[in-house]
């Protein structure tokens, strides 16, 4: 029995010995800046938002990133919206990004459904826009 047992915990040493190059090798998911020069996905910095020439933030973002506010997936279909939080706090649907002039803007990031849910509740499964402001 103590074999086995070994035995197993030396296929795992090895299994975790040979993923451990790979996963540090990894990609990052974090939001910012790629280092190849490109924009994130993720994020729409300051600096992206004064080069764009709109007045307010849903027409900079539609503009930069046309698919944060394209409906997506089952929940668009059944009428769960996209939801805004500036500052950390619950603003509404995408409409308010109208509201939010460009100039006081830090930064806006697009969490997923899945992110969003995770950090905001079941409320946000169309996915959430986060909004941080001066």
């Amino acid at each position: 029995m103590t074999t086995n047992r070994t035995a197993r915990w030396c296929w795992i040493a090895l299994l975790l010995a040979t993923l451990a190059p790979a996963v540090s090798c990894a990609p990052s998911t974090g939001t910012g800046s790629q280092t190849d020069g490109r924009p994130s996905r993720a994020v729409v910095t300051a600096e992206e938002l004064s080069n764009v020439g709109e007045l307010n933030l849903l027409d900079a973002i539609t503009r930069l990133r046309p698919m944060w506010v394209r409906p997506r997936g089952v929940e668009a279909t059944r009428g769960r919206p996209l939801v805004v939080y500036v500052d950390g706090v619950l603003a509404g649907g995408i409409q308010f990004l109208r509201e939010i002039p460009i100039d006081e803007v830090v930064d806006v990031q697009f969490h997923d459904a899945q992110a969003a849910i995770m950090r905001w509740g079941r409320r946000n499964v169309a996915g959430v826009i986060e909004v941080t402001t001066r």
